[in-house]
C-alpha cells in the first residue's frame, strides 16, 4: 500500500508544504566535514540519515503527486469521453426521431397507396367481367354472322346467275328489249324473263332470234347473246342433259357443226355464239354461229 493513500486532500497539502520545506533544507549546504569529536561524528552522520530519509520522503511525496495528477487527467478524459458520447447519444436519438417520423409518412402513404391498389383492382375485375360478357356476345354474333354468311353464300350461289342475267337486262337498249318482248309474248321484266327458262321451245326462239340477228349484223346482237347465255346457263340447272359447245378459233370450219358469218374460210377466226348439245346422245341441237 502507497503511504498517502489514507490521506485526504487537506493532508496531501500540508505534505506538498512540507515537501517544499524539505527540499528548501535539502537544497543548503552541508557542513564541510572537520576534525571533530566521536560526539560530532555521530550527529553528522544522524543527519546524513535524516536527510536520507527526507529524500526519500521527498520522493514519495513527488510519486504520490504525480499519481494524483495522472488520476486527474484521467478523470476528464473520461469526463470528456462521457460528454462526447453524451452528445452522440443527442444526435441518435434526435435521428430516430426523425426516423420514427419518417416511418409514419411512409406508412400512411403505403396506406394510400394500398386504398388505390384495391380500388383498381375492383375496376379491373369489373373490366375483366364486361369483358367476357362482351367476348360471349362477340361470339354469338360471331355465329349468327357464320350462319348468315352460310345462307347468303347459299343463296348468292343459287341466284348469282338470276343477279347477272337482272343487271344484264337492265343494260338492254330499247330495241332489244322490244325483241325480246316479241319472243316471249311481251315480257316487260326480268321476271317475266325467268319464267319462260323452263319453256324450251321458248328458249329455241330466242336461239333462233341471236342466230338471226348476228346473221343480219344487227347491233343488238351481242347484248342479247349475253342475255341468253345467262338464261340457258339456269336453264341448264334444270336441264343438265343440255350443255354448251366447246368451240374456238383456229378450229377448222365444219358446216354441219358451224354457221359461217362473212366470207367463205376454212379456218374460224372468232366465236360469236356457241351450239347446244345433248349430252346424253351426243347429238348436236344448235350450230355455233363464228366467223371465218
Amino acid at each position: 500500500m502507497k503511504i498517502f493513500e489514507q490521506y485526504d486532500d487537506e493532508q496531501v497539502v500540508n505534505i506538498a508544504i512540507l515537501k517544499t520545506i524539505l527540499g528548501e533544507f535539502m537544497e543548503g549546504n552541508t557542513p564541510p566535514p572537520v576534525d571533530m569529536s566521536a560526539e560530532m561524528q555521530s550527529l553528522n552522520e544522524q543527519l546524513q540519515a535524516s536527510q536520507d530519509q527526507v529524500k526519500q520522503l521527498n520522493q514519495q511525496v513527488t510519486d504520490q503527486l504525480g499519481t494524483l495528477q495522472v488520476n486527474s487527467l484521467r478523470n476528464t478524459k473520461q469526463a470528456q469521453t462521457i460528454e462526447n458520447l453524451e452528445n452522440t447519444l443527442g444526435k441518435i436519438e434526435i435521428e430516430f426521431a426523425d426516423t420514427k417520423q419518417k416511418k409514419g409518412e411512409l406508412e400512411e402513404s403505403i396506406w394510400k397507396y394500398q386504398e388505390k391498389i384495391e380500388t383498381l383492382e375492383g375496376i379491373v375485375e369489373t373490366t375483366n367481367r364486361q369483358l367476357a360478357e362482351l367476348q360471349s356476345s362477340h361470339n354469338e354474333v360471331a355465329m349468327k354472322l357464320n350462319e348468315a354468311e352460310k345462307v347468303t353464300s347459299y343463296y348468292t350461289t343459287k341466284y348469282a346467275i338470276a343477279e347477272q342475267l337482272h343487271r344484264s337486262y337492265d343494260k338492254l337498249t330499247m330495241d332489244a328489249q322490244d325483241g325480246i318482248a316479241n319472243i316471249f309474248r311481251n315480257a316487260t321484266t326480268i321476271m317475266d324473263m325467268i319464267l319462260c327458262i323452263g319453256d324450251y321451245d321458248k328458249i329455241k326462239m330466242f336461239w333462233e332470234y341471236v342466230v338471226y340477228l348476228y346473221i343480219n349484223e344487227e347491233e343488238t346482237a351481242d347484248e342479247l347473246r349475253e342475255v341468253f347465255d345467262l338464261m340457258f346457263e339456269m336453264y341448264m340447272k334444270m336441264y343438265p342433259q343440255f350443255e354448251r359447245v366447246e368451240v374456238a378459233a383456229g378450229e377448222a370450219f365444219d358446216t354441219d357443226d358451224h354457221i359461217r358469218i362473212g366470207l367463205a374460210n376454212n379456218i374460224i377466226t372468232s366465236v360469236k355464239f356457241r351450239g347446244i348439245k345433248n349430252t346424253n346422245t351426243g347429238k348436236l341441237i344448235q350450230k355455233s354461229v363464228v366467223t371465218v
